[in-house]
């Protein structure tokens, strides 16, 4: 049997009107990859158009190849597909581009996947059922041959695919015969095909809803039933439509149906739905079991079509720069700045021009809702002196500056001395190649930080963020995108923000 998914994994709900279903049991603890603050830059005819999305994992981290985005200039016709690439300095955010028609709408769904799949789709604004390929997605593989316990190949699912309307869910399953028989004679056995959707914020968690295909005797036919792992109750709520074309197996429920259920809810903040597919066998003797089921998936009701249109500049607010004393060889440069988008467009350009010279910078907070303001930082070591900088964006269609300002660059501090209030008291072993663990302390200050620094003040890591007291930590010699470093000097620096002390080390490969 196939192992559970992080999201939901699909069980045998031993129900009390006598045959059995696999049931989808919601759990908030952990989630296949999951899509947020999805933004794109402004849309110019002929120009690329930036697709930007959070995507995070409870499992080790989504990597390059993990996500798709898929982008359509025929009206959603055809589709073409591109990886998206990490973005530097914005942890969890990725990004690709592509050219903006000169005429058309350019259509776009993303998929992230892991051992299950999350993902946004396009949407069947005409209600076409059976719908096309082209509006539905598949999340994932679905192998044949692993269906267990069954007398018939059509209970062998092969695939699974997905979509929705302004008031439809749709589902698709394929199987291994291109058939699809309710029962196998008579006195049975008798067979069920479900899509279960389920609700990560529904008030029970362990109800989901289910578009079921089947035709068993004064028990059960083809429609919507909720099901409750808790207690196996089984109910019938609602009518679906069903369609076989093509040899798969097509439903569609009402959206008004899912929501109107009490135990599913119409309280949907996380956005999303979980989904996936099952067979199950029952016979006469009340005997009953699941043969097969797909992963379940995290199934955004969202579609995003651009058009070129009237724009707003963007704003920027609180642009600042200071001195992060204490690191080698010269004052590190902390810059800041906000950036705000009233059409919610991302920021295409978003440098820091310092003596003329441009520097990227990051955006590493959590939330990036454009339209309400996302902070910008960056740390760069200066030499001596004073520097000219300003802020310079752009949303893809048009650029704000900030006016120019000055900021004093002083000598650093060239020792290991520590400044009292921050001390790193160890950083060891030296040099060091697999790990380094530090020794340090924070009093009189109501927070401190460590970061790791290349020779020429670039910020590696940040490693700590913690209150007063003894600490330990250690450095497993990556960097903020889990890339091992390169030999060479580097700088711990613990620091509040006014005072610091650092360290000099030498990793060696």
């Amino acid at each position: 049997m196939k192992p559970a998914t992080p999201y939901a994994f699909v069980a045998v709900a031993v129900l009390a009107i006598a045959f059995a279903l696999p049931a989808m049991t919601v759990t908030r603890d952990t989630t296949p990859p999951l899509i947020d603050d999805i933004a794109t830059s402004a849309p110019v005819p002929l120009a690329d158009v930036i697709v930007n999305a959070d995507i995070t994992d409870d499992l080790p981290p989504v990597a390059a190849g993990d996500a798709s985005v898929f982008f359509s200039t025929d009206a959603q016709a055809t589709w073409t597909a591109i990886m998206l690439d990490a973005v530097t300095g914005s942890p969890d955010t990725w990004e690709a581009a592509y050219p903006m028609p000169d005429g058309e709408l350019l259509y776009y769904f993303l998929v992230a996947s892991d051992s299950a799949a999350t993902f946004t789709a396009p949407k069947n604004y005409a209600d076409i059922f059976p719908p096309p390929v082209n509006l539905m997605v598949d999340p994932g593989d679905e192998p044949a041959g692993d269906a267990v316990d069954f007398d018939t190949y059509a209970l062998d699912l092969t695939g699974a695919r997905f979509g929705y309307s302004d008031d439809y869910i749709y589902a698709s399953i394929s199987n291994a015969t291109g058939s699809w028989p309710t029962s196998g004679g008579l006195f049975g056995p008798w067979y069920i095909y479900s899509v279960l959707v389920g609700n990560p914020d529904a008030p029970v968690d362990s109800i989901a809803l289910a578009m079921v295909y089947a035709d068993v005797p004064l028990i059960v036919s083809t429609g919507l039933f909720s099901i409750d792992a808790r207690d196996t109750s089984f109910v019938r709520v609602g009518d679906i439509e069903a369609d076989i074309v093509g040899g798969e197996l097509h439903m569609r429920c009402s959206i008004a149906d899912l929501i109107a259920h009490p135990d599913f809810g119409p309280d949907n903040p996380s956005g999303y739905y979980g989904a996936g597919a099952g067979t199950a066998t029952s016979i006469i003797t009340t005997e009953r079991w699941t043969n097969d089921y797909t992963n379940t998936y995290s199934f955004y009701q969202r579609s995003d079509g651009l058009s070129p249109g009237a724009n707003t500049a963007p704003v920027l607010a609180g642009p600042f720069a200071e001195p992060v004393t204490g690191v080698f060889p010269d004052t590190l440069i902390r810059f800041d700045v906000t950036y705000s988008d009233g059409d919610g467009h991302l920021a295409a350009v978003r440098d820091v021009v310092i003596d003329g010279d441009a520097h990227v910078m990051s955006c590493p907070g959590p939330d990036r809702d454009y339209a309400v303001g996302v902070a910008f930082e960056l740390e760069v070591g200066l030499e001596p002196g004073d520097h000219e900088y300003y802020f310079s964006f752009s949303d893809g269609a048009l650029t704000v500056e900030t006016a120019p300002a000055t900021v004093a660059s002083g000598t650093g501090i060239t020792d290991d001395g520590p400044l009292g209030a921050l001390a790193l008291q160890s950083a060891w072993p030296q040099p060091c190649s697999s790990e380094l663990r530090l020794s340090f302390s924070v009093s009189g200050r109501p927070a401190g930080k460590i970061g790791i620094y290349s020779i020429t003040g670039k910020l590696v890591r940040r490693l700590w963020t913690g209150g007063p007291g003894e600490h330990e930590e250690t450095w497993d010699m990556k960097d903020d995108a889990g890339t091992r470093v390169a030999s060479g000097v580097y700088f711990v620096v613990l620091s509040d923000g006014r005072v610091s002390d650092q360290r000099k080390i030498v990793v060696l490969r």
